[in-house]
């Protein structure tokens, strides 16, 4: 995608300077002002997606992330300091959970390894997202144990 776009941006530069009778020195100009806008309209599509996320999405997906907890019945926080990744783990490795549960948590794994074919911010978001419904779920203070042995 990125060859085909910056082909793209080649023969839009090619074109103009065509257009405007220009030299190597117009390609080059106008080639370097085509990627400034480019950049900036990144930088714009970054910024723009980070305050969506921080103003609304957030919210919804961590509400969707704790519905999906309490309607599949996770159990509560064993110990204090375990992380969502380490409560998955402990889930996985207990064989008294129903089935029902076990099938649950590798629904949820599949999901917290899918934002790594997204990108990058997508997966921060949507790691502190599973961590953050984690906490709200069962917080911390609801722990039977204090630290993980």
């Amino acid at each position: 995608m990125l060859v085909v776009w910056s082909g793209l941006l080649v023969l839009l530069t090619l074109g103009y300077t065509k257009y405007v009778g220009g030299d190597a020195h117009t390609f080059w100009h106008a080639l370097w002002i085509i990627f400034l806008v480019n950049l900036l309209m990144m930088v714009v599509n970054t910024l723009t997606a980070e305050a969506v996320w921080q103003l609304s999405e957030k919210k919804i997906v961590v509400a969707g992330i704790v519905e999906f907890l309490k309607q599949n019945n996770f159990p509560m926080r064993k110990y204090a300091t375990d992380g969502f990744g380490n409560y998955l783990a402990r889930i996985e490795n207990e064989d008294a959970n129903p089935k029902e549960l076990n099938a649950a948590v590798m629904e949820i794994n599949r999901a917290r390894d899918l934002p790594d074919s997204v990108g990058m911010f997508h997966n921060m978001r949507m790691f502190y997202a599973w961590e953050q419904a984690y906490e709200l779920y069962t917080p911390k203070s609801t722990a039977t144990h204090g630290r993980a042995p």
